[in-house]
């Protein structure tokens, strides 16, 4: 419905924010940044949905495409029954949630592709990654992956071996994070923009509903 006067999600807009703040708050992978990213990204995704609902609400109710049926009008504006209360209703149906997922911390860092396998006997103690649940748990056991990369990286640097083996070492685990960041970025944007692309049909059709 991309015609004259008729609102739409900016998903050039929408990847540009979230590029913009995986660039600032992943410079440095720990819990804490990798909180704030996945609660940056939800509220970037559910500020996206509701000025969009807004947007539309307002479009119908009392701007270009006002509905100049009374009756029309007022069901379309009820509180709870109308569009803007069904749209709140899909929102709340269709949650993006904040999970979490503990990791060990190993006492010897395994090599990059290893992080992740049966968790050591001996450990130094727990991480908390916090990652977004929109369609499947993926992303929080993606941002789990990234973080336990990360760790293993700061303990392999804290060791400072002057040595080839231990630079290629780093940079393996460089390598690792990097593309770890890029496939959570990437894949979280795609699912959020389905999680929106959803939003938009469920709207289209309560138009639809209303004969708009």
């Amino acid at each position: 419905m991309n015609t004259p006067n008729y609102p739409d999600i900016d998903f050039g807009a929408f990847r540009k924010a979230i590029e913009d703040k995986a660039r600032t708050l992943l410079n440095e992978v720990n819990e804490d940044n990798l909180k704030y990213f996945s609660e940056e990204t939800k509220k970037i995704a559910e500020a996206a949905m509701e000025n969009y609902i807004f947007h539309v609400y307002d479009l119908y109710s009392e701007g270009a495409r006002k509905i100049t049926d009374l009756s029309l009008l007022e069901q379309f504006t009820a509180y709870s029954s109308g569009y803007q209360g069904q749209m709140l209703k899909w929102n709340e149906e269709h949650p993006i949630v904040l999970t979490e997922q503990t990791i060990s911390i190993p006492a010897e860092p395994a090599e990059p592709e290893k992080v992740m396998s049966p968790i050591p006997v001996f450990a130094i103690g727990t991480a908390v990654a916090v990652g977004l649940y929109i369609f499947t748990n993926v992303w929080v056991a993606l941002a789990a992956e990234l973080l336990a990369v990360a760790l293993s990286y700061r303990q392999v640097v804290a060791k400072k071996q002057a040595d080839i083996k231990f630079e290629a070492k780093k940079a393996d685990y460089k390598r690792s994070i990097k593309k770890l960041k890029r496939d959570l970025v990437l894949g979280l944007t795609k699912d959020l923009e389905e999680w929106l692309t959803q939003g938009k049909a469920a709207s289209d059709a309560i138009l639809h509903s209303y004969n708009l």
